[in-house]
């Protein structure tokens, strides 16, 4: 194999995402390791070690499909059901920033959480937000038993764009591959048997081997036999864009609806972040002119 790298970067491991290219085929692709970061984002809320795979899953699918996005802006996937885990959300920036949450009653939660089992009779959508222009929302179907099949379908379905999605995580690591096919101008028998061959060899490719590997590593115990070449290593990072500002934005609005019902136990009230854990305190003087 002849890994062609960038050499501006070196592939590290912790909080990487990594583009590639097979050389002389239409197939990119995309591998992504979180690890200090995803630890952040799970230790604000405690979550267990099923809870924390499942939204490891999330985070790193969003960090894979927010790379082919050639805007400026979010992407967002988001799953709900009715009860128990009500739903969880993960969304990455054009900068790379990444963030996630879960809600629900975990206590109605079985010791094995299994994504399809818990969404089956709910909604996941994947939501792109650009910064100019208009808000895109698809609906993936949850007609497969994990969530890296319902997207490899709904790529190949809605946007005809053939996907493989590998995903993998614990409590200290979400991992993820992304390999895509990209639109021929016209039927190529020998590129059509190039994508089977690929996607075949990423079936092979172990938990342990996405959670433990550097990104060159499980290319070239993947693709011996291929020529790829690095395009970027990136880097994202944990941020949330909450404010101030935005905080005290809704509670003028609940405010409108509830007058007495922000500051019945004193004359300052203080909110707390879900993404990030950041406290926000608030002083009645601040909406002492909502109502005249």
């Amino acid at each position: 194999m002849r890994l062609t790298k960038d050499p501006r970067e070196e592939m590290f491991k912790d909080n990487t995402l990594t583009k590639f290219i097979f050389d002389n085929t239409n197939i990119k692709g995309q591998v992504v390791t979180l690890c200090s970061y995803f630890r952040d984002v799970i230790s604000i809320n405690s979550y267990s070690h099923d809870v924390s795979k499942l939204l490891g899953e999330f985070l790193a699918a969003v960090c894979l499909l927010n790379a082919n996005l050639k805007y400026d802006g979010r992407l967002i996937l988001h799953a709900q059901r009715a009860r128990g885990l009500s739903s969880i959300m993960a969304e990455c920036t054009s900068k790379n920033n990444i963030r996630g949450i879960v809600r629900g009653d975990f206590s109605m939660l079985s010791d094995q959480i299994d994504f399809y089992q818990i969404f089956k009779k709910g909604t996941l959508r994947l939501t792109m937000e650009p910064e100019y222009g208009d808000r895109y929302q698809g609906i993936v179907p949850i007609c497969e038993k994990t969530l890296s099949r319902c997207l490899e379908y709904y790529f190949e379905q809605s946007e005809q764009l053939k996907t493989k999605i590998k995903l993998a995580g614990n409590m200290q690591t979400a991992a993820g591959i992304l390999l895509q096919k990209m639109p021929e101008q016209t039927s190529n028998d020998k590129c059509s048997q190039v994508w089977r061959e690929k996607s075949i060899l990423l079936e092979t490719l172990r938990a342990e081997e996405q959670i433990n590997l550097p990104h060159d590593d499980q290319l070239t115990s993947l693709f011996s036999n291929d020529d790829i070449r690095i395009l970027s290593v990136e880097n994202p990072n944990f941020w949330c864009s909450c404010s101030r500002e935005r905080f005290l934005k809704a509670l003028h609005e609940l405010n409108l609806k509830e007058p007495p019902s922000l500051f019945q136990e004193g004359d300052s009230i203080s909110v707390n972040c879900e993404f990030c854990d950041k406290n926000y305190e608030f002083h009645k003087s601040e909406f002492k002119n909502t109502h005249n």
